[in-house]
């Protein structure tokens, strides 16, 4: 069966460069990259507490969708 995916062990790298890239800047990696995978927001206020939202097995895909400035 064909599959929408280059490897299984760089899914989430790809899907976060895919986020990013599409973010027009807005959203930013973590320091720790690529062993720490986290996406923040570029505005984030440090002076406040952020939250921190994981996705599981199937989960992905809404996960990005947290940081947005809407939320």
């Amino acid at each position: 069966m064909k599959q929408f995916i280059n490897a299984r062990e760089a899914l989430v790298t790809e899907a976060i460069d895919g986020t990013l890239r599409t973010a027009g800047g807005l959203l930013a990696r973590l320091d720790g990259y690529p062993h720490i995978k986290v996406v923040v927001r570029t505005d984030w206020d440090r002076s406040k507490v952020a939250l921190v939202s994981g996705g599981g097995s199937g989960h992905e895909p809404p996960t990005p969708a947290s940081s947005a400035a809407a939320c």
